[in-house]
C-alpha cells in the first residue's frame, strides 16, 4: 500500500500584542528617536547639542588664553629689559621641557583614575585657579618688581630685575598648570564625543581657534602694553569662569576598572613614565603617526611666526621695539592665512640658492632643476607662472617679476 507525504502545513500566525505609548493612535507608525552612544553615555539630538555647546564654550576660553598668553608676555618681557635669550628659554625650552616630564606622568595618572567626576574633570578642574593666580601675578609683575626694589633697598638688583624674576616664577606656574589641563582636554573629547561625530566636532574646534585668534589680534592686542594687567585678568576670568562652566556642566561615563600600577625600585612617577612610553611607542602604527604629526608642525613654524605679527626668530625683539617707535601706530589686523606669510618666512633661507641661478636656454630640466625653479617661482614671483617662466632663459633672483618673464 503506497502511503503519500503528508502535506507541509503553513505555519499559523500569532497575533503578539504590542505595548504603544500613551496617546499612540493604534495602526499609526511611531517615530524612533535617533541616539548617538559613546561608551557609557548615549545621547539624544539635543542632549548632543547641549554638549556640543558647552564643549565649544570650554574651547573658546581655552584658546583665548592660549592664543593671547605668548605674544603679552613677549611684551611684558620688552618692557623688563629681558634678553632675547632668556625669552627664548621662557617661551620656548620652558614649555616644552615641563611638557615632556609632565606629559607622561599626568596621562597615566588621569587613565587610571576612578572617581564620582570622571578620569579626566579633576584633572581640568584642580589647575583652573592655578592659572587664574598666574595670570593675575604675570599682569602684577612690574609692581611686584617696584615693591620688592623697595622692600630690599640697598641689595636690590633694580626694579626690572626684580619684575623679571617675579615674571618667571609666575610663568613657570602657568606652564605647569596649563600644560596638566591641556594634556587632559584632548582625553575629555575622545571620551564624550561620539566617535561618528568627532570629526565634524574637531572642525568647529578649529573655527573657534581661529575665531579667539581675530578677536584677540585685532580688538585686543594693541592695547598690552597699556593695560596689560587689566587684560590678563579679563582674560583669567574669562578662562576661569568659561572652563570651569565647562567641566561642571559635561559629565562622563563610567569607565571598566583597571589596576594599580605596581611602584618600581625608583618610585611610582618613573614607572609611570615607563608605563606611557610602553604604551604609546610600543606600536608602529602610533610611531609612524607620531613621526608624521611631529614633521608637520616644524614644516609650517616658519611661516606661522611672521604671518601672525608677533616677533618671530628672524628679527629680535628690541630691534623689533626700535622699528615700531620709528613708525606710527597703527591697528593690528587678523593673522594673514595666506602663502604670504610663508613666502616672507623662507625668503632669508633660500635668497642664497635662488640667487643667481639660471635656466639654461635649452634641454630638458634635470632632477635637481625642478625644486629650484619652483621655490625660486614661488618665492619670488608669485604671480608668475612657474612652468612658463622656466621654460624661459630667465635670470632668477629676489628682484624677478612678471614683467621680467618674456614667456608671459
Amino acid at each position: 500500500m503506497h502511503l503519500s507525504p503528508d502535506p507541509v502545513k503553513e505555519p499559523i500566525p500569532i497575533s503578539v500584542p504590542i505595548a504603544l505609548d500613551e496617546g499612540t493612535v493604534p495602526g499609526t507608525i511611531q517615530k524612533v528617536q535617533k541616539s548617538w552612544s559613546v561608551g557609557t553615555l548615549t545621547y539624544t539630538a539635543g542632549s548632543l547639542l547641549l554638549l556640543f555647546s558647552w564643549l565649544l564654550w570650554g574651547d573658546f576660553a581655552w584658546n583665548l588664553k592660549e592664543r593671547a598668553i605668548m605674544p603679552i608676555a613677549q611684551i611684558m618681557l620688552k618692557s623688563l629689559h629681558s634678553t632675547d635669550t632668556l625669552v627664548g628659554l621662557l617661551m620656548g625650552s620652558l614649555p616644552a621641557g615641563l611638557a615632556m616630564l609632565i606629559g607622561p606622568w599626568i596621562s597615566v595618572k588621569s587613565d587610571r583614575h576612578r572617581g564620582r567626576w570622571g578620569r579626566r574633570i579633576p584633572f581640568l578642574l584642580v589647575p583652573i585657579p592655578f592659572v587664574v593666580v598666574s595670570m593675575l601675578g604675570l599682569g602684577m609683575s612690574p609692581s611686584i618688581g617696584i615693591w620688592l626694589d623697595g622692600l630690599l633697598g640697598p641689595f636690590s638688583p633694580g626694579g626690572s630685575a626684580a619684575g623679571l624674576a617675579a615674571f618667571v616664577v609666575f610663568w613657570t606656574l602657568f606652564e605647569v598648570s596649563s600644560i596638566i589641563a591641556n594634556t587632559v582636554f584632548g582625553g575629555l573629547i575622545n571620551d564624550v564625543v561620539p566617535a561618528v561625530l568627532i570629526g565634524r566636532f574637531f572642525a568647529l574646534f578649529r573655527a573657534i581657534n581661529l575665531l579667539a585668534a581675530i578677536i584677540f589680534s585685532y580688538w585686543i592686542i594693541e592695547y598690552v602694553k597699556t593695560y596689560s594687567l587689566l587684560i590678563l585678568a579679563g582674560l583669567a576670568a574669562v578662562y576661569g569662569v568659561g572652563f570651569g562652566l565647562m567641566c561642571l556642566k559635561i559629565k562622563e561615563g563610567s569607565y571598566p576598572a583597571v589596576e594599580r600600577l605596581a611602584p618600581g625600585p625608583k618610585g611610582v612617577i618613573v614607572t609611570e613614565i615607563r608605563t606611557y612610553i610602553h604604551e604609546c611607542f610600543n606600536h608602529k602604527y602610533y610611531r609612524w603617526l607620531f613621526a608624521a604629526a611631529t614633521l608637520a608642525l616644524l614644516s609650517k613654524k616658519p611661516g606661522s611666526s611672521p604671518s601672525s605679527g608677533m616677533p618671530s626668530f628672524r628679527t629680535p625683539l628690541r630691534s623689533q621695539a626700535a622699528k615700531s617707535q620709528t613708525q606710527p601706530r597703527t591697528k593690528q589686523r587678523p593673522p594673514q592665512l595666506t602663502a604670504t606669510g610663508t613666502r616672507q618666512a623662507w625668503t632669508p633661507l633660500m635668497k642664497q640658492s635662488c640667487t643667481g641661478w639660471k635656466r639654461p636656454p635649452s634641454g630638458p630640466l634635470s632632477p635637481t632643476e625642478v625644486p629650484v625653479i619652483a621655490i625660486c617661482s614661488w618665492n619670488t614671483a608669485p604671480s608668475c607662472s612657474i612652468s612658463r617662466c622656466a621654460s624661459a632663459s630667465t635670470r632668477c633672483t629676489p628682484g624677478w617679476r612678471r614683467s621680467n618673464c618674456p614667456a608671459l
